[in-house]
């Protein structure tokens, strides 16, 4: 009889004869992330400044005709593209006088092709056989001049019926040249100055009609370039005023920070070079962008200079009216020396901080399964223009690292980069640039 602990020992047999499966493990989608290039550079003596996020280009887009206003299309806060409508006025007016000019257009492009064509054979006939008419009426009336005259000398006739017949003659006569001189101009065709004012006529009758289309545009507000709708100043059934201000829109593709610089860091900064700001309203994230202008134009009562810097928007997270903290690289002045030792730098979105302080990133790397993330432990250096100086770590120039959907990575994990123009970090408390005005410590 089989006891149960035999039972048991047969079972334990049997299940170790089964090969053993590791668990399957869920391999879930690939994890999206953005990606930035270690690059290489020179660290400089920086200095920040505040400044208000202002749009590149802004509009007060006006009607360009007087009318009424039959359509909105807008409102404030909508995102519209360059040539969108934004409002229709009043069309019916303009309708009419385009349908007028149309059809001038018709009648004078109808005469000139009359006229390029020459005459047709059958006026021509026409005309030879009235001229064919005229002559044997000339014939008749020479005749009877003829006989009346013979009578007159007989003193037949009255001297006045004598007249009559000769200015019967006069008259045949008369018109039987008209009649030669319209053949003649039908067999010659039309004058080349006819042809020439016939065209001229058409000329401008096709301007007319194109300043008549191009009014008729007119009554359609459309947006001059991409961008957002600040105000309005029409609605439906207002008198829309020729010149006046309709809307009030900005581009935002593209924002310019101004701030003003210390007359004594002038030459310090140049166009074209980078600058890096981090804007308070968006946790103190960073954006780059170049200066685009240094004005060497200053104000007398605080010594300082206009310099403006244009920041590519992606995603249209800044907006018009923010805060903004520039700072800039300051380089040496003729005649100093400067460090220029190159470092290896990483942008500060892509260092993560682990409980213990310890820093690494995340390194993007081909893999039998597809691009890859596997960490890189470092150790940082100096800051400068938002991107930390590397010390230690197994880092080369243009290696690919995350600097966006770093936050949930596991060592291996698959994934998508997904990239586009970026900023460049989020500082912490102990990476809080210098006071506004004061230059950081010097990396020399």
């Amino acid at each position: 009889m089989t006891t149960r602990l035999q039972r048991f020992a047969w079972t334990a047999a049997v299940l170790a004869l089964l090969p053993i499966a590791a668990p399957a493990q869920p391999q879930g989608p690939p994890a999206l992330v953005e990606t930035a290039e270690v690059e290489t550079g020179q660290i400089l003596e920086e200095l920040t400044l505040t400044g208000t996020i202002r749009p590149l280009r802004f509009s007060r887009v006006p009607s360009q005709v007087n009318a009424v206003v039959t359509e909105l299309l807008v409102e404030a806060g909508d995102l519209v593209e360059e040539g969108q409508p934004l409002a229709v006025l009043r069309m019916e007016p303009a309708r009419f006088s385009l349908r007028e000019a149309e059809a001038t257009l018709a009648v004078r492009r109808a005469q000139l092709e009359e006229l390029e064509a020459g005459f047709r054979p059958e006026d021509i006939a026409a005309a030879r056989a009235d001229v064919e008419d005229a002559a044997a009426r000339v014939d008749l009336a020479e005749i009877e001049e003829t006989r009346q005259k013979s009578l007159l000398e007989r003193e037949a006739v009255s001297q006045s019926e004598f007249d009559r017949a000769a200015a019967e003659a006069r008259r045949a006569r008369a018109e039987l040249a008209r009649l030669e001189a319209v053949l003649a101009r039908l067999k010659a065709g039309p004058r080349s100055e006819e042809i020439a004012r016939a065209r001229a006529e058409v000329q401008s009758a096709e301007a007319r009609l194109e300043r008549l289309r191009d009014d008729l545009e007119l009554h359609t507000i459309r947006a001059p370039f991409s961008g957002v709708i600040g105000s309005r100043a029409i609605d439906v059934g207002d008198w829309a005023r020729e010149g006046e201000m309709a809307f009030a829109m900005a581009a935002l593709e593209t924002l310019r920070i101004e701030a003003r610089l210390p007359e004594r860091y002038f030459h310090r900064v140049h166009p074209g070079d980078e600058v890096s700001v981090s804007v308070d309203a968006l946790a103190g994230q960073r954006f780059s962008g170049p200066i685009a202008a240094r004005v060497p134009l200053g104000d007398d009562a605080s010594r300082t200079f206009p310099v403006k810097v244009d920041l590519p928007n992606p995603g249209l997270r800044l907006a018009p009216g923010m805060l903004g903290r520039a700072t800039f690289g300051l380089r040496a002045l003729d005649g100093e020396e400067q460090d220029e030792e190159e470092v290896i730098l990483v942008p500060r979105d892509a260092v993560v901080m682990a409980p213990d302080r310890s820093r690494s990133v995340w390194a993007v790397r081909e893999g039998e399964n597809g691009m890859t993330a596997q960490p890189v432990e470092i150790t940082v250096g100096r800051t400068y223009l938002g991107k930390f100086e590397i010390v230690e770590g197994d880092l080369q120039p243009g290696d690919k690292i995350v600097v966006r959907g770093n936050e949930l990575l596991r060592p291996g994990q698959t994934v998508m980069v997904i990239n586009g123009p970026q900023p460049e970090g989020r500082p912490s408390g102990e990476m809080a640039g210098p006071a506004n005005g004061t230059p950081a410590n010097s990396a020399r």
